[in-house]
């Protein structure tokens, strides 16, 4: 019974070790996302400045 009991946390320990992974990598998708937009702004501004 107790052996039950373990593999029922090994396996609740493994998916929220998944889950804090998925997270880690969606952050990284968001930072090279805003970097993207921040460059993409500094385009923007240039070129408007280069109508000007």
């Amino acid at each position: 019974m107790e052996f039950g009991i373990d593999l029922t946390r090994e396996k609740e320990l493994c998916l929220s070790n998944i889950a804090f992974h998925q997270i880690h990598i969606a952050l990284h998708v968001f930072d090279i996302a805003f970097r993207n937009l921040h460059i993409a702004l500094h385009a923007l501004d240039i070129a408007f400045h280069q109508i000007q």
